[in-house]
């Protein structure tokens, strides 16, 4: 592996910090139903420990994986999308 090759777990892994620590405003920014900062928190959480699983394997094999993971067990339309 190159050094040049990117950590795809842990960048998912400080976005979902960022969203955390925004998870409130995201909340309050949602007219509908004042939740879309838990679902994107709760998405990204489900991606990032999909990535850490699959570490070691082809990116595309980890995030396809990821996508799977997502779709089977988000309940929010975020997180299906």
């Amino acid at each position: 592996m190159s050094q040049d090759h990117v950590q795809l777990a842990s960048i998912f892994q400080n976005v979902t910090q960022a969203l955390v620590q925004n998870q409130q405003t995201l909340n309050q920014a949602d007219e509908y139903n004042q939740d879309h900062g838990d679902n994107m928190v709760q998405t990204f959480r489900t991606i990032t420990t999909a990535l850490q699983e699959k570490q070691g394997k082809p990116d595309s094999a980890a995030l396809s994986y990821a996508a799977r993971k997502l779709a089977r067990t988000t309940t929010s339309k975020s997180g299906q999308l």
